[in-house]
């Protein structure tokens, strides 16, 4: 018996799509900004951490939102782990505002001002926390 099998899609490199992608967004002139941004502030953000490691007390307070004391508190590492999440999802943003810039402009631009947003904020609440820590 032979099997066939029925493909929708061309086998494409990923690496090279998203290459092409990311090249199609910085072709936007007002998206290539933010992107510049976005990654400063991120670089910004993981370098200041990084920098400041050995100086950081083993708890340090991020859930602001909880009764004062040690359920504010968490391990530093989680200064650490920010970044991480952030990038993922500002991954996850290029990637879906590479696939829709084609036919919906907006909802990349969206994406990406969005994106651009969320690492201002995480940037200025861990630069914030550095500077009540250290």
């Amino acid at each position: 018996m032979k099997t066939f099998l029925i493909k929708f899609f061309k086998p494409v490199n990923p690496l090279f799509s998203i290459k092409q992608e990311l090249d199609i967004l910085f072709q936007d002139k007002k998206l290539k900004v933010s992107i510049r941004f976005m990654l400063g502030f991120l670089f910004l953000t993981s370098t200041l951490v990084l920098l400041l490691w050995r100086r950081l007390p083993p708890k340090i307070p991020l859930f602001y939102s909880r009764p004062w004391g040690e359920e504010q508190l968490v391990e530093r590492f989680w200064l650490l782990v920010l970044p991480i999440i952030c990038f993922l999802l500002i991954s996850f943003n290029f990637r879906l505002a590479g696939l829709f810039l084609k036919k919906e402009n907006l909802l990349a631009q969206i994406l990406i001002w969005s994106s651009l947003i969320l690492v201002f904020l995480l940037s200025t609440t861990i630069i914030r926390i550095l500077l009540i820590v250290v």
